[in-house]
């Protein structure tokens, strides 16, 4: 007898099941879909410049600057960038100027020469090292007379990191710098005037015949334009003779300026006698010996400021001071005696002070309100032995003080000595 009922059951096949379909009012509740939200893209520049230092100076900014015309730049890049040591070259890093019209990409650029542009450690490993690559000029001089690109005159610049084309500084993985993209940080140096050559009695032909101008110097300057009042005033060239009395300093008869030549010319009153002569420029003051400093003395104390020696018969009167004179002024600041000084707050008597036995150390007079006479400044010393006093015990402990942590100590006992007097 069969187990099964005997009811009877409709054939089924898979053929049919494949060909039934769900009502549609259903089909959303079978159907699976991947909801999830697109994030934005991002990715991790492999060498990303951060920051330029030239020298040991400020930061570079875009359009800083610079007074004095940097030895090196140091560029710093991200922490990870593990710059290919190999793709780092003066194609790669560039130091540009604009030629004096202020605008990149003209027939007027300079491509300043270099002198070294790699890793400060050449050829070393260290992560720290991989990240910071050292560009130095060829020279800081203002001016080179054959090789424009040998000079670093007051001018417009460029660092240029280049991160596209066929030569692009890369990683060691391969990828270009910045993402395939130029960095360009411009600054200008502007370092005021510059002397680029002094020629004493120079020679010249007058009449088709050399002659030596004995009583001449000739100054030139870079190619920055000076006003013609300022280029000839006598004052600011001052010839001293290094060997002869302090007083040996004259100044020029005669100067005249010279704009196409970038030159200044010195006619003196006499011919240069043999001597070691040094010309100073640029510092508009009185010849040595021109005013003799008398002392002046003093009835009494001469003030806090000038104002008060201006009047006639005030104690410590300058007098007339006129052209060609000087007075020497000395004095000194002397201390006056102990000075008392009002109570210091939180003295043990004020109200609200607490009850509690006093401790030993505080012994300074903090009581009442008269006025204290502080002691003398307290010299407390310290130091650092190898080794500690030992114990009840008889055990000796070493002193594991690091040098860095010697450092703090002394920064913090200076904060004590600042602040308490010790």
């Amino acid at each position: 007898m069969s187990r099964r009922s005997g009811t009877l059951r409709p054939r089924f096949s898979r053929t049919d099941a494949r060909k039934t379909k769900r009502p549609a009012a259903n089909s959303q509740q079978f159907k699976r879909r991947l909801n999830h939200e697109t994030l934005e893209k991002r990715e991790l520049l492999a060498a990303d410049l951060l920051a330029i230092r030239p020298d040991a100076g400020e930061l570079l900014r875009e359009q800083s600057v610079l007074n004095s015309p940097p030895r090196e730049f140091s560029l710093l890049f991200n922490g990870d960038a593990s710059i290919d040591e190999s793709t780092i070259s003066s194609d790669s890093i560039r130091l540009v100027r604009a030629g004096g019209d202020g605008v990149f990409g003209d027939a007027n650029d300079v491509q300043v020469s270099i002198g070294y542009v790699g890793f400060v450690d050449p050829g070393g490993t260290d992560p720290e090292n991989l990240n910071r690559i050292m560009l130095r000029p060829a020279s800081t001089a203002a001016h080179n007379a054959t090789d424009p690109s040998v000079a670093f005159p007051d001018d417009l610049y460029r660092i240029e990191i280049i991160g596209s084309g066929a030569d692009p500084l890369m990683d060691s993985d391969g990828s270009a710098f910045n993402g395939g993209q130029d960095s360009l940080t411009t600054f200008r140096l502007d370092r005021g005037l510059q002397v680029i050559a002094v020629i004493p009695q120079p020679i010249e032909r007058v009449g088709g015949v050399l002659q030596v101008q004995d009583k001449r110097i000739d100054v030139y300057f870079d190619d920055q334009e000076i006003e013609k009042s300022v280029a000839e005033t006598k004052e600011f060239y001052r010839l001293v003779d290094t060997t002869g009395a302090p007083t040996a300093a004259v100044n020029p008869d005669m100067v005249e300026y010279f704009p196409d030549e970038n030159r200044v010319q010195l006619n003196f009153a006499a011919a240069f006698s043999t001597a070691t002569y040094r010309l100073d420029i640029g510092l508009k003051s009185a010849l040595p010996g021109s005013a003799v400093p008398t002392d002046q003395p003093f009835a009494g104390e001469i003030g806090t400021w000038f104002g008060d020696l201006l009047n006639v018969g005030d104690a410590g009167n300058f007098g007339d001071i006129g052209s060609g004179t000087a007075v020497k002024v000395s004095s000194e600041i002397s201390p006056a005696g102990a000075v008392a000084l009002p109570a210091s707050p939180g003295g043990t008597d004020e109200p609200g002070h607490r009850e509690i036995q006093l401790e030993n150390h505080y012994t300074l007079p903090n009581t009442g309100v008269d006025p204290v006479t502080p002691d003398d400044i307290k010299v407390v010393r310290y130091a650092f032995p190898v080794n500690f006093r030992p114990n009840d015990a008889g055990i000796v402990y070493q002193n594991f003080i690091s040098p860095s942590e010697k450092e703090i100590v002394r920064g913090i006992l200076e904060i004590y000595a600042a602040e308490v007097g010790v």
